[in-house]
Order: C-alpha cells, then structure tokens, then sequence
C-alpha cells in the first residue's frame, strides 16, 4: 500500500500544495535544488486530493508554473486544509536522514514526540535544568490537555519506546530532552546541518 501525502512547502514567499508516495524522497529532491525549502504541513491525501486543493487555490497560481504567492490573510486558509494528520505552529528542525523513522512512528507515539517538542517551556515540568522534562504528573497532565487520551501508563511506556528509538535522551531517572541530533528549535539558516521544517500544533489529531 502507498504512504499517499499532500504536502504543503514554502520557499521564501512562494508556497506549493503537492502530492508524493515518498515523501521523503521528494523532499530531497527539492532541496536538492533548493535549501530554502521547509515542509508546512502534510496529510494522508491522493492525487485527486490534490487536485481539489490546486483548483480551490488557482487564483494564486503564478502563470506557468505550480508555486503560489498567497497573501498572509489566505495562508490561514490553507493551513487549516491540512488540519488532519497535519503539523504545524512551532518550527522545529529535523534531520532528512532521520525522517524515515519519524514518519513511521505510530500515531500517538508521533503526536506525544512532537507535543514534546512543541512545549516552549519545558522547564515548566524542570525548574533545574532548561530543554529538560521531567515524566511526572504535571507534564501528564499537559499531554492530556493537548487532546491526546492518554492514561498515565501509556505516556510512560511511550516515553520509553522514544527514548529506545533515540528520538528522546534520558539525562536521569524520569528526566528526558529532546535528542538535538534530530530536532533543533529555530530556522533554517541558524543551524547548518538542519534542512527540514516541520510545523505541529498538538491541539490538531
């Protein structure tokens, strides 16, 4: 069975809406060519899909070409076509050659990874040491607000399964960070061996 994706990307002031059965494939090959390029947003989606999307956005078609100039008050818009299965907000940096594993992970365990990754203030959950989380009930508790239906017990055993697939380091007993091979929080250009955006809001399942 194909991995079907719609894609959302940017580069500079132009966007594009895709369609890929290798996402990450894809993405190479555009920047390849291109290093400015960041992934908005993408979701499960077919090539009528993408059609539907590319004929309801037309009018920001530049002539002869698929990249769109759309004003600030449409992106919105856009955005929110890719609300299923989509992420967005918070930018964080993540490795091409590491994306294969994030993509496969399973759905909760990517949607805890990137509620993780999307908290401005994990020192919230660590007074000690910044970038830090500690796995108590105060972050539980921010994971379940972040609309994910998780019981105290799966939240550990996902933490841990991160942990063992590298995407988290633990530091100590039930404290974890961010593994900065994988993610880094900023833009592109600050960081020289990060070539991919991805954007999230945990809020969006």
């Amino acid at each position: 069975m194909k991995n079907e994706v719609l894609y959302l990307i940017k580069s500079r002031d132009r966007f594009k809406i895709g369609y890929t059965s290798n996402l990450k494939k894809r993405l190479n090959t555009y920047l390849t060519h291109n290093p400015d390029i960041e992934l908005l947003a993408y979701k499960q989606g077919n090539k009528n899909d993408e059609k539907e999307l590319h004929i309801k956005y037309k009018k920001y078609l530049i002539e002869k070409s698929e990249w769109m100039i759309i004003p600030k008050e449409e992106i919105q818009n856009i955005l929110k076509d890719f609300e299923e299965n989509s992420y967005l907000k918070s930018n964080i940096m993540i490795n091409l050659k590491n994306i294969d594993n994030l993509i496969n992970l399973d759905g909760n365990l990517i949607r805890l990874l990137f509620c993780i990754a999307y908290c401005e203030e994990l020192s919230l959950f660590n007074k000690d040491e910044e970038g830090c989380f500690y796995n108590n009930k105060l972050f539980k508790d921010y994971i379940r607000e972040a609309n994910l239906d998780l019981t105290d017990g799966a939240i550990d055993v996902y933490v841990s399964q991160l942990t063992k697939q590298g995407f988290l380091i633990k530091k100590c007993k039930g404290c974890y960070m961010l593994n900065p091979t994988y993610f880094f929080k900023g833009r592109v250009r600050d960081a020289a061996q990060m070539s991919l955006t991805l954007e999230f809001d945990p809020k969006n399942k």
